[in-house]
C-alpha cells in the first residue's frame, strides 16, 4: 500500500500564509481607525466639559483630513442619529464615513420605575452589579434570568388561573432589555473582559431559540463534511474507491451510504476532500464520483 498524502500542499500553506496576512492589516487598520467624541451626555456637562468634546471633534475631523463640506455633512448626520438611534442612519453613516468609529446609542439603566418588578423577579441587585462587566457579576445575573425563563416555560397553558401566572413570568420585553444593557456595558470597559458562556447560551435562546431550523441544517452538512474526510483520510493514491470501502471507513450501512453519494453536496464535499490530499485517483469530478462507486 502506498504511503498516505496527509500533509498539505506547499500551495494551499501559501495561500493560507497570504490570507492571514491579509486579515491583519485588514484587522489593524480597522483598529486604528479614529473614534468620534460622543457628546449624548453633553447637556449634563459643564461648559468646560462641551468646549472640551468641541475640541476633540476639530482634532479628530483634522487627523481624518476632512474637507468643510465632509465634515458638514456627517455631522448632520451624526446629530440624527443621535436623536433617532435609527438602524438606517447608523448604516448611513457606516457606509458614508467608513473611515471614522461612531459610538452606539446605549440605552439608559432600568431606574426606580421598575425597581418593584426587578425586586419581585429577584433580579434588581443582580442587574446593577451586572453593568460592570465583571464576569462572575454577569454570570450570576445569567443564571438568575434562566431560571426565571425555565420557571416561565413550565407555566400551564390552560386551567384556572393559568392567564395570571404567565402575565406575572418575566417578559421577553424586560429580559431582552436587561441583555442589552449588558451588552452595551462592554463597550465602556478600559480592558477587555471576558463575556461568561451563560451569556452566549442566554442570547441565542432569545434570538433564535434552543434548536433552530438552521443549527440542524449545519449539523447534517457538517456530518457529511467528516465523513467525507474519513473517506480522503482513508484511501490511498491509486486505490479503487467502493461502496464497500466507503461504508467500511464510515462504519455505516452500505444503503446508507449510497444514500449519500446520491447526494450532489457529498459528491462535491467528497471531491474537494480528495483533491485538498492529492489524491486524484478516487475520483476527479462529484459528477463521476456516483458512477465510479460500485458493490462488487
Amino acid at each position: 500500500m502506498s504511503q498516505k498524502k496527509t500533509q498539505i500542499p506547499l500551495a494551499w500553506r501559501n495561500r493560507l500564509r497570504r490570507l492571514q496576512a491579509k486579515e491583519r492589516a485588514q484587522r489593524k487598520r480597522w483598529l486604528s481607525r479614529p473614534h468620534w467624541p460622543d457628546p449624548s451626555y453633553e447637556t449634563w456637562r459643564t461648559e468646560g466639559d462641551q468646549k472640551k468634546v468641541a475640541r476633540q471633534c476639530e482634532s479628530t475631523s483634522i487627523r481624518l483630513g476632512w474637507s468643510k463640506k465632509r465634515l458638514a455633512s456627517f455631522q448632520k448626520l451624526f446629530a440624527e442619529y443621535q436623536r433617532s438611534s435609527s438602524i438606517a442612519t447608523y448604516l448611513k453613516i457606516r457606509r458614508s464615513f467608513p473611515e471614522v468609529e461612531i459610538s452606539a446609542i446605549l440605552f439608559l439603566p432600568l431606574s426606580y420605575t421598575f425597581e418593584d418588578e426587578l425586586e419581585r423577579l429577584r433580579i434588581g441587585h443582580l442587574v446593577g452589579r451586572a453593568l460592570d462587566a465583571d464576569e462572575h457579576n454577569v454570570d450570576a445575573l445569567c443564571l438568575r434570568l434562566m431560571e426565571l425563563l425555565v420557571e416561565r416555560d413550565a407555566l400551564p397553558k390552560s386551567g384556572p388561573g393559568y392567564i395570571y401566572q404567565r402575565q406575572t413570568a418575566i417578559s421577553d420585553a424586560l429580559l431582552n432589555y436587561v441583555i442589552s444593557m449588558v451588552l452595551e456595558s462592554y463597550l465602556s470597559l478600559d480592558k477587555p473582559r471576558d463575556i461568561p458562556g451563560s451569556l452566549v447560551v442566554l442570547m441565542r435562546r432569545q434570538l433564535c431559540g434552543e434548536n433552530p431550523d438552521l443549527y440542524g441544517a449545519e449539523k447534517a452538512f457538517m456530518k457529511q463534511n467528516h465523513a467525507a474526510e474519513l473517506i480522503a483520510d482513508g484511501l490511498d493514491n491509486g486505490e479503487q474507491l467502493t461502496l464497500r470501502k466507503a461504508a467500511k471507513l464510515l462504519n455505516m450501512p452500505r444503503s446508507t451510504t449510497a444514500r449519500w453519494f446520491a447526494s450532489k453536496v457529498f459528491q462535491k464535499l467528497l471531491e474537494e476532500e480528495l483533491k485538498f490530499r492529492g489524491i486524484t485517483d478516487a475520483g476527479a469530478e462529484a459528477g463521476r464520483i456516483t458512477g465510479r462507486i460500485h458493490n462488487p
